[in-house]
């Protein structure tokens, strides 16, 4: 295998992304007579002593699944040189019914597959956030060749402006222009199978409790959110909601009992109110705070379930670590403008899961104590304008300082 694999690489030319697409393909290959019939298809298609790249992007194309191919066909739709929200890219693939609906949840299945084609070094990561991607892009070459093939099977069809035709025979139409589009539709409440929603209302959401299959509610404002009843969104795993102020309630966020992922912003110089409405969301894996917090709620009163943590404008004036700390399954803590005090402490036997830990913008922030048993499986952390905070504790001098590309 070994051998083969050396008379393969030579043929690619030394071109990067064949030698990378060839190696997502024969990963999924088991044993030397499977790369030997790759080979063999390879060498068919020998030109001047080198394999066209083309083909290799095909045969990699022709391995995948067909629900693969119709989720990468997708990409052809993406204009060159794009930066794709997986979001939106994953949300376009469940709405077009490209994800089988089964036992598993549906949005699961689509991170998935597109985890698939990244593995295949079909599609490449450009960001990650709170441990998945959360953009990617395409290969100009990969593009040109998702373009080729959706033609092929009248899959798609961009709108030239220099030619203004279109194909009559595609069941979709990409169009690739910088006008501006606006959309707050009335007979939103009418879909009552709609998953996923981002935009910004600026009329009441009051019919918005028929949306029983929600799993996705965003940019919400919080003027808004006092008309729902949220007792009926029963599938809402994610919420954001911003121009919170210290007068309004976000108690009935307690009635989401499968919320996962949630994500709150104060509207400028706003303070929150009361945040003991946390401890009834009990699936609660990841929490964004942004926004003044007069006092931090007690450890116990926030659910043991949340393993991702952001506090950001915080503003705290008491150290927030003994509470963190308390955290059962905390792995990813930030903390950016958080605290403006002098001292930091993580006693013993505290963030028993911490594995990375991000301090921002603590501009008074003069000394940390780390206890010996604390932290015991940190694994990365970063330390960015603070800069009164001269020496780290000896234990974390060890421990990798995370590049720029993580505090993303």
């Amino acid at each position: 295998m070994e051998r083969l694999a050396k008379d393969m690489m030579d043929r690619c030319g030394g071109l990067p992304l064949a030698i990378v697409v060839l190696s997502g393909l024969l990963s999924y290959k088991r044993g030397f007579e499977e790369w030997q019939k790759v080979k063999d298809h390879l060498w068919q298609h020998i030109k001047d002593d080198s394999i066209e790249i083309s083909y290799i992007l095909s045969l990699s194309y022709n391995d995948l699944p067909t629900a693969l191919k119709q989720c990468f066909l997708y990409f052809g739709i993406i204009p060159e040189d794009h930066e794709v929200h997986v979001d939106h890219i994953l949300w376009l693939w469940m709405a077009e019914g490209f994800i089988p609906t089964e036992e598993e949840i549906m949005e699961d299945v689509a991170e998935g597959f597109l985890n698939e084609l990244i593995r295949r070094s079909l599609i490449q990561v450009v960001r990650t956030f709170w441990e998945k991607v959360s953009k990617c892009r395409i290969h100009d070459l990969l593009r040109d060749l998702a373009v080729q093939k959706a033609l092929e099977v009248n899959f798609c069809d961009i709108y030239d402006p220099r030619k203004h035709s279109i194909s009559a025979l595609c069941l979709r139409h990409a169009i690739h222009s910088q006008g501006k589009r606006k959309f707050v539709p009335r007979e939103t409440a009418d879909l009552i199978n709609l998953r996923h929603l981002v935009v910004s209302y600026s009329k009441p959401l009051k019919l918005i409790s028929k949306l029983t299959s929600f799993q996705v509610l965003k940019a919400i404002h919080c003027d808004r959110w006092k008309d729902v009843d949220p007792v009926d969104l029963v599938n809402l795993r994610e919420l954001t909601m911003h121009d919170i102020t210290k007068t309004y309630s976000l108690n009935n966020i307690s009635s989401l009992k499968n919320l996962s992922s949630l994500k709150l912003l104060c509207k400028d110089c706003e303070s929150f109110p009361a945040l003991e409405f946390l401890y009834s969301c009990q699936k609660l894996h990841k929490l964004w705070l942004q926004g003044r917090i007069e006092k931090l709620p007690l450890s116990d009163q926030f659910p043991n379930s949340i393993i991702m943590m952001i506090l950001s404008g915080s503003e705290l004036t008491e150290d927030p670590m003994p509470t963190l700390g308390m955290l059962p399954n905390l792995r990813n803590l930030d903390l950016f403008r958080a605290y403006g005090g002098k001292e930091i402490t993580c006693i013993d036997n505290r963030f028993s899961q911490l594995e990375i830990l991000r301090l921002d913008c603590l501009e008074n922030l003069e000394r940390w104590h780390l206890a010996t048993s604390a932290m015991p499986h940190i694994k990365g952390f970063a330390i960015r304008r603070c800069p009164k905070l001269h020496e780290i504790p000896d234990r974390m001098k060890d421990v990798e300082t995370l590049k720029r590309d993580h505090l993303r």
